[in-house]
């Protein structure tokens, strides 16, 4: 392997693990969108975005401001996003390393 690219599968492999969960087919935009609530070294590794649906609700905040505006927020953001919720990227693992999370077929056509 080439020196430089040691880094590359493992940031790639995390990069898909936070696309994998954050975005499904809903009829409201804003159902769209999942809150993984997770820990302090995955909230700072993904910058917040594991509160995902806060950065489409507030696009303008700053990163560091996330997780304070969901604390602060958290029934109206879940109410929001029709609790499309994870308690974390273990429970992810558990529901779909084994299994499909959807069939990969577009619900209106």
């Amino acid at each position: 392997m080439r020196a430089g690219a040691n880094g590359i599968y493992p940031s790639m492999m995390l990069g898909g693990l936070r696309a994998f969960t954050e975005h499904r087919w809903s009829d409201t935009p804003h159902g769209r969108v999942a809150i993984v609530e997770s820990n302090l070294v995955f909230g700072l590794l993904y910058l917040y975005n594991n509160l995902h649906h806060v950065h489409h609700r507030v696009p303008t905040m700053p990163w560091y401001e996330i997780p304070f505006h969901f604390r602060r927020h958290r029934a109206a953001v879940l109410a929001a996003n029709g609790h499309f919720y994870y308690r974390g990227y273990g429970e992810i693992a558990r529901r779909f390393l084994f299994r499909p999370v959807f069939a990969p077929v577009h619900p209106r056509w």
